[in-house]
């Protein structure tokens, strides 16, 4: 589960009004038609039939704002540390955001390099899904009686273990 990026959304059944659909979508039209390209991309394969996968690297600046990331949840996982409980999962993020930042990079510019702009992004997005996972196994530990009790008492089903991590 350490390297899964985990989400547990609210439901919103009961909050979903009626709207009609737009007439055009172009955003989604554009994201399909790179998803298109991107699958009709043929394969560099070697001569002895394995492929030859494009290896992306990180520029300077971004391998900075990775290690900075990376430096700042390494501090959080020890004894008293806020990500303590979720060290497994927390300890993988900055890998999982670098990951992101070359998928980000390579559907809207497939370099050689990732900028620090998509790895920052990335990193954002693996941030957002490690609170996901101290909340997701924050409940998970808790007794349900106490977890239907902190529902009850905050109203809300989504705080048991919630905390930003930045």
């Amino acid at each position: 589960m350490a390297r899964f990026l985990l989400s547990w959304p609210e439901s919103t059944q009961g909050k979903r009004p009626y709207s009609k659909a737009p007439k055009s979508w172009p955003h989604l039209a554009a994201f399909n038609r790179r998803i298109a390209e991107i699958l009709n991309t043929p394969l560099e394969i070697r001569d002895d039939g394995t492929l030859s996968p494009t290896l992306l690297t990180l520029t300077p600046e971004a391998k900075q704002a990775f290690i900075t990331y990376h430096d700042t949840i390494e501090t959080q996982l020890g004894e008293g540390g806020e990500l303590r409980d979720v060290r497994d999962v927390a300890s993988k993020t900055a890998d999982n955001a670098a990951r992101l930042a070359a998928l980000l990079q390579w559907f809207e510019d497939p370099q050689g390099t990732i900028e620090r702009e998509y790895f920052e992004r990335a990193s954002r997005i693996a941030a957002r899904h490690l609170n996901e996972s101290r909340r997701f196994f924050g409940e998970l530990a808790l007794p349900s009686d106490l977890v239907d009790a902190v529902r009850w008492i905050t109203g809300s089903s989504t705080t048991v273990g919630r905390r930003k991590c930045r």
